[in-house]
């Protein structure tokens, strides 16, 4: 979740060729590379969705902030908290946005064994859009990337306390 180019998609492609990937990337630039990327490595087992996750399914817009394939801090639902001096974004892109809960149970995805979540700064809605999945017991792992604006590192997003209630331990990097 947050694929932009595709490098932990092409990694983990690489280590297992008998898992399916699904890679969203909702920004324009990002997604072509993604598809370039899985098609100039000739993976067949990674599926790129160009769309957002968040906790339910919704329309809304995508604030993006530069485009060029490999940009970050991009975000939905409002500008990005994390760009610098609250840099206004060059497009405004609407978008249909997804749960995981949604994509598993209403869709027929396979609940995922692994996942990896770097969206800059909405996780804890991603997280909440896979309440189920996650206390399921079928999720095995979860790389989460969190930005925090606290100076001494506490995640005042509470995404740490709520996997833990989902019955995962954390361990930091």
């Amino acid at each position: 979740v947050g694929a932009n180019i595709g490098v932990y998609s092409l990694y983990a492609a690489s280590r297992n060729s008998r898992c399916t990937i699904y890679a969203f990337e909702p920004e324009s630039q990002n997604f072509s590379r993604l598809c370039k990327n899985i098609v100039l490595n000739k993976f067949r087992n990674i599926v790129p969705c160009n769309f957002p996750l968040s906790d339910r399914e919704t329309f809304d817009l995508f604030y993006v902030g530069e485009i060029h394939a490999g940009s970050a801090l991009h975000s939905l639902g409002g500008v990005n908290r994390f760009r610098p001096n609250c840099e206004a974004e060059v497009l405004r892109q609407g978008v249909v946005a997804l749960s995981l809960d949604a994509l598993v149970e209403k869709y027929g995805l396979p609940c995922p064994t692994l996942l990896k979540i770097d969206v800059d700064g909405i996780e804890p809605r991603i997280l909440m859009g896979a309440r189920h999945i996650l206390s399921s017991g079928s999720v095995r792992s979860v790389l989460l990337e969190v930005n925090v604006d606290a100076s001494d590192g506490r995640d005042e997003t509470g995404v740490e306390s709520w996997l833990v209630q989902c019955g995962y331990s954390l361990s930091r990097m």
